[in-house]
């Protein structure tokens, strides 16, 4: 019957077609029409690339007289929508809203030659992915002193990445503020925090100026971020020293850090003995603008005494400020510092395109710096030195991972995980002299442990008319979420035996099964494709769908 039927639509074709061609030529020509087209595509989620139905879908239709109209669809169960009849040469804002996630809108334009005939011809095709606003970030604003930064106003603005969402909050007479409904993915999106100036002690002017700070935002986790408002400080401020922990080798150097650039001739330091009661002599250097070093008069200090470092500094743009710092100096630092102890590293969820991490650890007295460093098992196997930070009494950090951190170079994709790379990441303190022990001692290693996902699967070719008299080849196209490794690709499994042969994608982002049905095997059946993925060993997500032949 398939045949049959297939013989009466081509007939009718060719008959459609002679009619056509016994017309005249007034009765032949066609007039234009205004041109049209449409805005179709599918949308997945954010957090693991399944389909989303039930996704409003909606444009704004301006008419010939100019009234506006919402023209507006729903997705399928397939995530998958068409805006049809709209006006082409245009360029629409589509919005997508469902709810629990977070609205995001895409502009499209559908070509003016959409009314070429046939007319209505013209398709956008635009594919978006929406994240469940299950997010958060929440902290403390601290202002000079450590003091809370009460009804500092901080906003943020997703816009620029295709997020309807515009959110402001004050902090609390603590400090303390909350985003909460925030789009989420298990890699982060990134969120900008933006502070605004703030007066501090009520006179109308602002005592710090605009802060930006980044943040990551997790599906269903509010992420802690801290905001220490002295960097943006009108004021002159003391970011930090090594003498913050109290301690200090008698023979090295010591170390500030302004947040303004200074006036150096305006420099009075004064070192005192607060044992011996008297003043030991310095002199001082201005590098890099805002960074001072002192060196003490002799090059020692007596060690186990106890001393009081007293600045007065004027900045660039004519802030001043006073500061003091105690301290006790300790035995001279001829070697390096016992290794760090209690490094943590998170996020604990690790995807193949995870870049950012931030690192907790244990003090170690006596380090003036801690260096960050970090390798990978492939093409990166050694420690490579990434940041350097300060002491302070609980350290931590936030590094990025660098770019020669990934793995498959060819797309816009940074992949430093992809294809079973671990990274470790390691800590090592410095004395006060710079020096420092290699790392390795005490390292945590990271491994993509998310597993991978299949996205889509679709039969390429349609149903035949053999009747099953001959060999049927199905082609299946299956789409990952990550890269294939094609040393370990994809199986498929099929029912009576059937074996099928995996292509990888150019991308590698998916690829196609081919398998022949053999002749008189009618029954259509079920196949499931598994993705391999890391860690070491097989973790593995299936899906199941039905051929046809």
């Amino acid at each position: 019957m398939k045949a049959v039927h297939a013989r009466r639509l081509f007939a009718g074709a060719v008959s459609l077609f002679m009619f056509a061609m016994g017309c005249g030529p007034d009765e032949a020509r066609q007039i234009p029409s205004a041109p049209v087209g449409a805005i179709a595509g599918k949308v997945t989620s954010l957090k693991d690339g399944t389909p989303l139905g039930g996704v409003k879908v909606s444009v704004i239709r301006v008419d010939e007289e100019g009234a506006a109209t919402e023209l507006a669809v729903t997705t399928g169960a397939d995530g998958a929508f068409a805006l049809n009849g709209l006006p082409a040469g245009t360029n629409y804002r589509v919005r997508f809203a469902l709810n629990g996630y977070v609205p995001r809108f895409r502009d499209v334009l559908i070509p003016a030659a959409a009314g070429d005939f046939p007319q209505g011809n013209g398709v956008a095709e635009t594919n978006i992915e929406l994240a469940p606003a299950t997010g958060g970030i929440a902290g403390k604003v601290l202002a000079s002193g450590a003091k809370p930064a009460s009804g500092a106003r901080l906003g943020i603005d997703l816009r620029p990445a295709n997020f309807d969402l515009v959110a402001e909050v004050t902090a609390n007479g603590n400090g303390e503020y909350v985003f909460s409904g925030l789009p989420g993915a298990p890699t982060g999106v990134p969120v900008t925090l933006v502070v605004q100036p703030y007066d501090e002690d009520g006179d109308t002017r602002a005592d710090y100026g605009v802060l930006q700070v980044n943040a990551l935002s997790f599906p269903n986790v509010t992420t802690r971020t801290e905001i220490d408002l002295r960097q943006a400080a009108e004021a002159l401020v003391l970011l930090g020293s090594d003498l913050d922990d109290g301690e200090h080798a008698a023979d090295a150097p010591i170390h500030l850090t302004f947040n303004r650039a200074l006036a150096e001739s305006s420099l009075d330091i004064t070192l005192t003995d607060e044992d011996a009661n008297r003043d030991v002599g310095v002199s001082a250097v201005v590098s890099s603008g805002s960074d001072v070093v002192v060196t003490v008069s002799g090059g020692k200090l007596a060690e186990g005494a106890h001393y009081q470092l007293l600045v007065n500094a004027r900045a660039a743009n004519g802030a001043e400020g006073s500061f003091s710092r105690h301290f006790r100096a300790i035995s001279a630092s001829g070697s390096t510092l016992p290794a760090v102890t209690g490094l943590t590293v998170t996020p604990d969820e690790v995807d193949w395109n995870t870049t950012t991490f931030t690192l907790k650890w244990n003090r170690v007295s006596g380090a003036s710096a801690y260096r960050i460093y970090v390798r990978d098992n492939k093409q990166n196997p050694a420690f490579l030195l990434v940041k350097t930070v300060g002491s302070s009494p609980n350290p931590t950090t936030t590094i990025t991972l660098p770019e020669s951190f990934d793995i498959f170079t060819g797309d816009s994709v940074q992949t430093p995980f992809a294809f079973k790379t671990s990274v470790d990441f390691a800590v090592v303190p410095v004395n006060a002299l710079g020096q420092s022990a290699s790392p390795g001692t005490g390292a945590v290693q990271k491994r993509d442990n998310t597993a991978g996902k299949i996205v889509d699967v679709v039969q390429s070719d349609g149903a035949d008319s053999t009747d099953g008299l001959e060999p049927k080849q199905i082609s299946v196209q299956v789409k990952f979420n990550e890269y294939v490794d094609v040393d370990n690709p994809p199986q498929i499994h099929l029912p009576m035996g059937l074996t099928a042969t995996f292509e990888p994608n150019a991308d590698l982002l998916g690829g196609r099964f081919l398998f022949v049905i053999p002749p008189e095997w009618m029954p259509p059946g079920a196949f499931r494709s598994t993705t391999r993925t890391t860690p070491a060993g097989t973790r593995s997500r299936s899906t199941t769908a039905s051929f046809w032949r």
